[in-house]
């Protein structure tokens, strides 16, 4: 199960989906397709940065030219998220959609030009049988999880919680996080804290009344 083989298959399935959204004449049936579609470049840039890049990097570095495909894979996310964000019979939906099709295609070259050729001349084919395993499951589990048709209309906070449970279980499939070096936290008691100082109230001084300088006279009893 080679790594490079699945994730060009990848790049195939999101080309056809946009096609398919293309040619879709329902309105529904558009907007069904932009959500699969949204799933899918999800799915595939997430486990390009959890699984094949990591390896990438260990191996053959140029952390520049990552940062820089880092960069795409957020801006097609972006992009197709908009798309579905955007109803079918909108006028601006046309050029959404050629735009997530360019971003899409401008994704694919790239790797499939540079970063899968220098893949295939550093690592053996056992290591990208390897990460292809991981690829594959992480990519099952991401499609699971992603939101469905619909989901990607709530508030920017649920959308992260609906990425994190997704992230929780890719626990199986990629590398744990080393913590070993981190910082350990330790609980505080609360009721061991120092109290906060109240701020001392100042009262203002009200002046007392002059004695008036000219006495009144007082009428004679």
């Amino acid at each position: 199960m080679d790594a490079l083989d699945l994730l060009e298959q990848q790049h195939r399935d999101v080309a056809s989906l946009i096609d398919r959204v293309a040619v879709a004449t329902s309105p529904g049936e558009r907007t069904a397709l932009v959500a699969e579609v949204v799933r899918a470049i999800e799915a595939h840039s997430r486990v390009e940065e959890r699984c094949f890049y990591p390896a990438f990097r260990a191996r053959i570095g140029d952390g520049g030219r990552l940062y820089e495909v880092f960069e795409h894979h957020a801006l097609l996310r972006f992009a197709a998220v908009n798309l579905l964000r955007t109803r079918a019979t909108d006028l601006r939906f046309e050029a959404r959609l050629d735009m997530v099709r360019e971003l899409a295609l401008r994704h694919a070259s790239a790797e499939e030009d540079w970063a899968f050729p220098k893949a295939k001349r550093n690592l053996c084919d056992e290591e990208l049988d390897q990460i292809g395993v991981s690829v594959a499951r992480a990519h099952e589990v991401l499609m699971e999880a992603a939101p469905r048709r619909g989901a990607w209309d709530r508030s920017p906070r649920r959308e992260a919680a609906a990425r994190e449970a997704g992230s929780r279980r890719l626990g199986e499939v990629a590398a744990p996080e080393d913590r070993s070096s981190l910082p350990r936290l330790e609980r505080v008691d609360a009721s061991a804290r120092p109290a906060p100082g109240r701020r001392a109230h100042r009262e203002t001084a009200r002046p007392t009344p002059r004695a008036s300088a000219r006495r009144v006279s007082r009428p004679p009893s």
